[in-house]
């Protein structure tokens, strides 16, 4: 069993979905490669519907990894993103669940069959990722590094997933610019 990190930078569990792919090192790296990592993605994300016995299949992994997909060019569309979420609307368009109303008045789908319950809450998070404001959805301005953020910063003007990472890099990318464009001048 290998052990996976997740990386939970996005400040919202449907775009953290979105960077279960990351580029490390300068190369992807699938961190939901076996049924048992979403299994554990899911455990760190929905410790509530507490998975229990329940473990994704193969066919599971697949789907979430293409609903995925599809979420993260919603995410990064802007404002005309019509063609991603029909796109989007395909892959949920494959589940079937029962409309049910929890202790607290919330609608949620609920299915019998394990596999297609843990599509549905995948699915549900995907779905309130995408009403998060399109403007504070935004890609890593580092242009190495591919994951997405949900911006909660007060001024929205948040640039880098990380700045102890990637907006150390620009600064210091920045700074080392600067210096050899001043020795170059002193010439």
């Amino acid at each position: 069993m290998r052990c996976v990190e997740f990386l939970w930078v996005g400040n919202h569990p449907g775009v953290d979905l979105c960077n279960t792919v990351p580029n490390i090192g300068g190369e992807t790296v699938e961190l939901l490669a076996e049924p048992d990592d979403l299994r554990r993605w899911l455990a760190a994300v929905h410790p509530a519907p507490c998975l229990g016995e329940q473990r994704p299949n193969l066919a599971t992994l697949t789907w979430v990894r293409r609903l995925r997909q599809v979420l993260r060019a919603v995410l990064t569309a802007g404002a005309d993103r019509d063609d991603e979420l029909a796109a989007l609307n395909l892959v949920l368009g494959e589940l079937s669940g029962v409309p049910f109303i929890d202790g607290l008045g919330k609608l949620e789908l609920r299915s019998t069959n394990p596999q297609e319950q843990i599509r549905l809450w995948v699915a549900s998070l995907a779905v309130d990722a995408c009403q998060l404001p399109q403007d504070r959805v935004r890609c890593c301005a580092n242009p190495r590094c591919v994951l997405v953020f949900h911006d909660v910063s007060k001024s929205g003007s948040r640039r880098w997933h990380d700045m102890a990472t990637c907006g150390n890099q620009a600064k210091a990318a920045a700074h080392h610019a600067r210096i050899k464009a001043e020795h170059a001048n002193q010439r």
